[in-house]
């Protein structure tokens, strides 16, 4: 079982209702950092790896409760390192992405693209003398937002998605 435990910025603090580094519970509801990503899946995991064993049902398996990191920067690449390196080779690995309560199939897989654009630098008085990476580099994301918008939708896997995470 696995969850990547980090989380992503909290965004304009002055758009949460509570304090995001504090956490909030209202009913059903949990508000806070990570609260409706994989943190909630990770407690989830040690609680039932403790039923498991607390029922003697670990007999014929290994299970294994891991908490990866860097998931938009390198996704996959703990996971990379625990089967190179351990040798581990799961027959399956159960994940908690919030899904609305359904359950899904994945990975679609992941390729990671760098692009480099060149530009010559000037001053800001006068940016024709110049060639603006930035600018060029304006016109690839677009395309790339594009792209990511006419992607098929598989009957098994659903649709795949493009999009980009560093600048």
């Amino acid at each position: 079982m696995d969850a990547h435990i980090d989380t992503v910025g909290v965004g304009e603090i002055k758009n949460w209702i509570v304090d995001p580094y504090k956490g909030h519970v209202d009913g059903d509801v949990i508000y806070g950092r990570g609260g409706s990503d994989q943190e909630g899946g990770m407690a989830s995991m040690v609680y039932a790896a403790k039923i498991i064993k607390d029922l003697d049902l670990d007999d014929d398996y290994t299970l294994l409760v891991t908490g990866t990191v860097q998931e938009e920067d390198c996704d996959g690449l703990c996971w990379q390192y625990i089967i190179n390196e351990d040798k581990i080779r799961p027959e399956f690995v159960v994940i908690t992405e919030p899904t609305n309560g359904n359950i899904y199939r994945g990975h679609r897989g992941r390729m990671e693209i760098r692009v480099d654009v060149a530009g010559v630098s000037c001053h800001g008085s006068a940016p024709e003398r110049g060639s603006n990476a930035i600018y060029k580099m304006a016109e690839i994301i677009k395309e790339v937002e594009a792209l990511n918008d006419k992607l098929h939708v598989d009957d098994f896997l659903g649709k795949g998605t493009l999009a980009v995470s560093e600048i």
